[in-house]
């Protein structure tokens, strides 16, 4: 028997029902329930729900049970590379909504670890474990000891518990921190590997939104070998405003250098690999750059505040809305008009997961995505041209959308998330002070865009997503909602 159909024997066990009492009460097909108790099969999404109302179950033990019943079917992997992916969604909504609400200091007279290195010239470090604690001593000597704390970075992308401890010393902090790095992605991976670039990928992010640090971030894939050119026994290396540590490719050795000589050796090599590198994380208000639109690519999936509306956006509303006094306007209104155009004549391929309380918001005349000096708020009546058209093209299967559930903590007015057929691009779009801040990450590893891919293609097999009929119950429900206020 496999973990979910012991659970369901042992809940079924506990509710003093048997199969034929159970099978009555919850309108179930008897057969169908033996076979699931006894691991033979496993239920519909639809049995399962009602299986679920006739055990009685709290939230909480359908959760568990719904877990296991992923894991039954998709692999305990998949499972968890999805909900890695969700984390990702929720740290960068709790991070870029609610800010910051306390704040600690760091004093040159405390630390949290011990640093026994300070007069040593160098010292071999051979255990992973103890790697990884010289590496956050290393970090938080920098944070507590300098008024100005600076780290350059070169490490492999799936060391997430080094981000993690840059991330959970800096978040609320006073001080401020310069923080440069190379991560260094394979061009292809599988398993756990990938699903560690996720979580770093979540810690990287939620430094990036932190006022508190600076952060450059640059990425080298892999080459075809995936060995480094420049050295072979220690290629990376993490540099402290004085200190040179040297790290092996499998994380287990390090070597703490404390001569100025090797540290301004290894800054050159750091400065070198900015110069030939791209940038990991992108902030600008330069729309051009953050939208990526200097090559038209049509996403295949595409989470954001509003659905597709952007295929029914002409030429003239486009000139109507944008603000003329942008920079390089017409050169960025020529780009856009070209993508929107590409989206219309491809717009049956796209698969958009949106917000009903933004569409509703946009609808009635809310500054969606861009600040008010960017673009002008679009009409009631264009806002219920859209929504007809969405919910007809919708009705009429010309494309595909589904509105996001409240399972999902996620504010998708601050982020949005585009898969084409080579890169994953993510855009963050939040207040900060009195301007928005945008920033865009692009992922072209193809097992990662494998995995948002699989993270898309679930949705609309989970409960994050409303159906496509309720999805269009709640359009019509919207459209006579702006009807009635225009009679009013």
């Amino acid at each position: 028997m496999t973990k979910f159909s012991e659970e369901i024997k042992s809940l079924i066990d506990e509710s003093g029902e048997t199969i034929q009492s159970l099978a009555k009460i919850g309108n179930l097909d008897r057969t169908t329930l033996q076979r699931i108790k006894s691991g033979e099969r496993l239920p519909t999404k639809e049995f399962f729900g009602k299986l679920c109302v006739a055990l009685r179950l709290s939230s909480a033990e359908k959760e568990i049970l719904l877990e296991l019943y992923e894991i039954e079917k998709w692999g305990a992997q998949c499972v968890d590379n999805r909900k890695k992916i969700i984390a990702l969604i929720e740290t960068i909504t709790e991070l870029t909504e609610q800010g910051i609400q306390f704040s600690k200091e760091m004093s040159k007279n405390e630390t949290p670890h011990s640093d026994n290195n300070d007069a040593v010239t160098h010292t071999i470090i051979t255990n992973e474990a103890a790697v990884l604690r010289t590496i956050c001593n290393a970090i938080d000597r920098e944070l507590f000891t300098n008024d100005h704390p600076h780290l350059q970075m070169f490490i492999r992308g799936e060391k997430e518990p080094v981000y993690n401890h840059i991330f959970q010393r800096m978040i609320g902090n006073k001080k401020h921190l310069v923080l440069e790095d190379v991560i260094h992605l394979p061009k292809a991976s599988e398993g756990s590997t990938t699903a560690h670039y996720l979580t770093t990928l979540k810690s990287v992010i939620s430094i990036s939104v932190l006022k508190n640090v600076a952060y450059q971030s640059n990425y080298l894939y892999y080459s075809e070998s995936g060995e480094l050119e420049h050295s072979a026994l220690f290629p990376y290396y993490i540099l402290t405003s004085d200190r040179t540590l040297t790290l092996s490719s499998d994380f287990k050795r390090l070597i703490v250098y404390d001569n100025p000589d090797i540290h301004e050796l290894y800054g050159d090599d750091f400065s070198s690999l900015l110069e030939t590198t791209d940038s990991f994380i992108i902030e600008s208000r330069n729309l051009y750059e953050i939208f990526g639109l200097d090559q038209v690519r049509v996403p295949k999936q595409f989470m954001n505040a509003l659905p597709a509306i952007g295929v029914y956006f002409t030429k003239e509303l486009i000139e109507s809305k944008a603000n003329k006094q942008l920079p390089h306007y017409e050169f960025l209104l020529e780009a856009i008009i070209s993508t929107y155009a590409q989206y219309q004549k491809d717009k049956s391929a796209i698969t958009t997961y949106f917000s009903l309380d933004y569409l509703r918001g946009f609808v009635f005349g809310q500054c969606i995505f861009f600040p008010p000096d960017m673009c002008h708020p679009f009409t009631r009546e264009e806002g219920l041209m859209f929504l007809e058209k969405t919910r007809d093209d919708l009705v009429n299967g010309v494309i595909t959308a589904y509105a996001m559930s409240d399972k999902l903590k996620a504010n998708y007015g601050f982020f949005e998330i585009l898969q084409t057929d080579d890169a994953i691009r993510l855009v963050l779009h939040y207040d900060d002070a009195e301007e928005v801040i945008f920033k865009a990450i692009e992922l072209k590893e193809k097992s990662i865009i494998e995995l948002f891919d699989d993270f898309f293609k679930y949705l609309p097999k989970s409960d994050y997503v409303l159906s496509q009929a309720e999805t269009i119950t709640q359009l019509n429900d919207m459209i006579e909602a702006v009807k009635f206020t225009q009679q009013t």
